[in-house]
């Protein structure tokens, strides 16, 4: 019986997959209700959240993800994914900044923080993140999607 909740998660995950976004979120509940004490089925429940634009419930879960020893980059980076989605972008770039300076080869914070300060029209600041990995031309076609895109 002790392992149900292992199930739980496992058919939230297929659901989650299969685009099932509700279906998802009631069986990362059924799993933590079955005992799951993990932090993942929180970054699960709390993606699986995002989806649905459930910001808040999304923010909650990944708090209970950290208060168990989740890695705090990843934490701060599905974090920034839902205030880049509010449009919270210095927010992101305060949170980011120096999570950032500690770990530079980590990309996906680096091209959250970068869209971030192009939403923010900071095109220098941005650029300074992408410059290794883009053209001139390239940075500024982003810039240029990045700062015309509503959502």
């Amino acid at each position: 019986m002790s392992k149900n909740w292992q199930l739980y998660q496992l058919r939230g995950q297929i659901h989650d997959k299969q685009g099932e976004g509700e279906r998802a979120v009631q069986r990362y509940t059924q799993s933590i209700e079955a005992g799951n004490r993990t932090s993942d089925v929180h970054v699960m429940l709390g993606v699986a959240y995002c989806k649905q634009d459930r910001f808040m419930d999304a923010e909650s879960e990944f708090n209970k993800a950290r208060l168990k020893g989740h890695n705090d980059v990843v934490i701060k980076n599905n974090l920034a994914v839902i205030y880049l989605a509010q449009g919270k972008y210095r927010h992101v770039t305060e949170m980011l900044t120096p999570v950032f300076k500690e770990n530079p080869s980590n990309q996906v914070v680096k091209a959250n923080l970068a869209i971030a300060f192009f939403k923010l029209g900071d095109f220098e600041q941005a650029r300074e993140l992408v410059n290794d990995d883009f053209t001139d031309s390239q940075v500024i076609a982003i810039s240029r999607q990045l700062y015309n895109f509503d959502g």
